[in-house]
């Protein structure tokens, strides 16, 4: 202790014989006098402010005995900080902040291993933060704070997950500002010791030379050059150790200061009213933020609202300044002095202003209408590009932004198209400042007729949009469509291919509405002919096939479509024979005699049930009776002149068919 007050006094008499030099000697500068009792004549680093020198000792007299060292050691490390530092980082102000973390002890160890550091210039009554490598390092205690002075102890444990043998910078950090030590902490397999801890501050009392009186003092006024600081170095640990290390900076240059940067917010909009001087339905909410749009809770700077704009009336009711709680102002009694629309508030607190969205103050709800049209044209299952807005308006179509309370119902309505479904994120929408937003609106079938929107309230006048058309989704699959009756050997029918999307409606539009479609037989003993390529006209491919070789048939379509090679589902029929008729014959008709009414038998071969009788003139087929596939007895009347005759044909449920020129007279 001796050694170090004697070197303490040999620097206070340095510092008192240059004071006695800067008033008597002519000559010199202050700045010559000041250097001949600098100990660290370079700007200082805010590592000055916090700087901690935590040694290892084995017990505390011998830690005393060291102390003139460390103090004296203090000095240099700092001016060997200031020299690596690439720009200065003194404070040049009254109100400097020195933020810094001191060595860790000890310097090395293992994981799970207590470690302390010192630091000050954090934010006062903080929560710290410490980590090791940029790995978060739990605390002893849990939880760790600064002290008033903005100074803290923070004692940790080694995280897992370094490696052994490597050095890692140790942060401790307030939520705001951080600071690094400047001797790295290296991991080790062997457990270390606890050591008695000594730290060393940098005083808050920062004294400037005052060049009207010749004296360093603390107080920060006009004739204060605070180019020549006298800085106090404090023994903070052991409790015991109370000794004053002082030495003067010159030109302490400082970087530029960025202050904290706050903005108000509304986070609560005013809403505006139904009527001249009644309260907003919604009153105003303001909160002080910084840049990162966290709430400024220790903000409480009053804070008020005036108008903005608005042709007509005046905000009242809630002029009077309020105090943030936490960051945060609520107002109350909001109202506005006349019916109007446009109208804005604006929040403010000293230099930080802030102005509202638009509100109106109107007349009672009376209608709802679409603000934002649906789009025109849409796609079957996939959200309209622009999605539909509906407003509540008062009867003179002033927007009601004071309605917060109303709900739309939307849906398809009647004079359009009809038979499907609207889906919307939600179809009922509960409005919000008179604005009801919809979202995710679809309709899943297609149609070239317009389909038209409807928008109701349960007490307000109902609204119908513009119309939705709504094509067809991609092209991902073809249908096959025809008749799978029996078809009569050299007998026609058509078939159908239709290209379609996943919904069943047909790809009109597009490169997939016009694809070449094959049709092709994949099965059966029988044969059909007719089938080819046929180029799709409006997504729809038609192909005619005649009846060939009896027996089983089954028939298939094909496409190339944007998603690939596609194949239609398929269709399968039986090609019979076609019948053929012995008698009656033109030589031997069936008569009934002159506008008589007879039975004739038919004869012949391959008849089926359900086949049919037709005259071409002169008489009338009564009933038809299928008796075997060679016999049918028809019941006919004749007609017309006496002797006339006409053609009887028969012809099979799959379209066969056999005809006896004159095959029936009358008479």
């Amino acid at each position: 202790m001796k050694s170090v007050r004697n070197y303490l006094g040999s620097v206070r008499r340095a510092r008192r014989d240059a004071m006695r030099r800067v008033n008597s000697e002519a000559g010199d500068t202050l700045i010559e006098v000041i250097l001949a009792v600098v100990i660290v004549s370079i700007a200082v680093v805010s590592l000055l402010g916090g700087l901690v020198v935590s040694i290892t000792s084995s017990s505390e007299h011998r830690s005393l005995a060291t102390i003139d060292t460390i103090l004296k050691s203090f000095a240099e490390t700092a001016e060997y900080q200031i020299q690596l530092s690439p720009t200065p980082l003194f404070q040049n102000s009254c109100t400097a902040n020195y933020l810094i973390v001191g060595t860790p002890n000890p310097t090395s160890g293992p994981v799970n291993g207590d470690v302390t550091v010192f630091g000050s210039g954090f934010a006062h009554n903080a929560t710290l933060i410490a980590t090791v490598g940029g790995v978060s390092a739990p605390t002893v205690p849990s939880v760790v704070k600064s002290d008033n002075s903005g100074n803290a102890a923070v004692t940790f444990s080694v995280p897992t997950g370094l490696i052994v043998g490597s050095s890692y910078p140790v942060t401790v950090s307030d939520g705001t500002n951080e600071a690094t030590s400047a001797v790295d902490f290296t991991v080790t397999g062997a457990s270390s010791a606890s050591s008695a801890l000594y730290g060393y501050t940098l005083t808050t009392a920062v004294e400037y030379w005052d060049t009207s009186t010749d004296v360093f003092d603390s107080t920060c006024g006009a004739n204060n050059d605070t180019n020549i600081q006298l800085l106090n170095l404090v023994a903070t640990a052991p409790s015991n150790v109370s000794d004053t290390l002082s030495f003067v900076v010159v030109n302490p240059t400082a970087p530029p200061y960025t202050p904290p940067v706050y903005h108000l917010v509304f986070t609560t909009q005013p809403s505006g009213a139904t009527g001249a001087n009644v309260n907003f339905s919604i009153q105003p909410v303001v909160t002080v933020e910084d840049s990162s749009g966290n709430t400024v809770t220790s903000y409480n700077g009053p804070i008020t609202l005036t108008k903005q704009a608005g042709a007509n009336g005046t905000l009242a009711g809630c002029t009077a300044a309020v105090t943030p709680v936490n960051g945060v102002a609520t107002f109350a009694g909001c109202k506005w002095s006349a019916l109007g629309t446009g109208d804005t508030v604006t929040a403010t607190s000293t230099s930080l202003t802030v102005t509202s969205n638009v509100f109106d103050v109107t007349g009672a709800a009376s209608q709802v209408v679409f603000s934002t049209e649906p789009s025109s044209t849409a796609t079957v299952n996939v959200a309209f590009p622009v999605q539909p807005v509906v407003s509540v308006e008062d009867s003179s179509g002033r927007l009601v932004t004071a309605d917060s309370t109303s709900t739309v119902v939307l849906a398809i309505g009647s004079g359009g198209a009809s038979g499907a479904t609207l889906n919307c994120s939600s179809s009922s929408v509960q409005v919000s400042y008179g604005v009801a937003s919809f979202t995710g609106c679809s309709i899943n079938k297609a149609s070239t007729t317009a389909y038209v929107l409807r928008a109701t309230d349960a007490s307000l006048t109902p609204a119908n949009s513009t119309g939705v058309t709504v094509g067809a989704g991609p092209a991902t699959q073809i249908v096959l469509s025809g008749s799978t009756a029996n078809l009569a050997s050299d007998t026609t029918r058509t078939f159908t291919a239709t290209i379609e999307d996943a919904e069943g409606d047909t790809v009109m539009t597009g490169a997939d509405s016009s694809r070449s479609v094959t049709f092709s037989q994949t099965g059966g003993s029988g044969s059909v002919t007719g089938l080819g390529s046929v180029t799709a006209s409006g997504g729809v491919a038609t192909d005619v096939i005649t009846g060939g070789t009896l027996g089983l048939v089954t028939l298939q379509s094909t496409a190339t479509l944007t998603q690939g090679a596609t194949r239609s589902n398929t269709l399968s029929f039986t090609v019979n024979p076609a019948p053929t008729i012995s008698s009656p014959t033109s030589a031997s008709p069936c008569d009934p005699g002159h506008n008589g009414t007879a039975n004739c038998t038919i004869s012949g071969t391959n008849f089926e049930n359900g086949a049919t009788v037709t005259l071409s003139a002169n008489g009338t087929i009564n009933s038809v009776t299928f008796n075997s596939s060679i016999q049918i007895t028809i019941n006919v009347t004749g007609s017309g002149g006496n002797g006339a005759t006409g053609n009887l044909t028969v012809t099979n449920p799959d379209g066969g068919s056999a005809t006896v020129t004159n095959g029936f007279k009358n008479g």
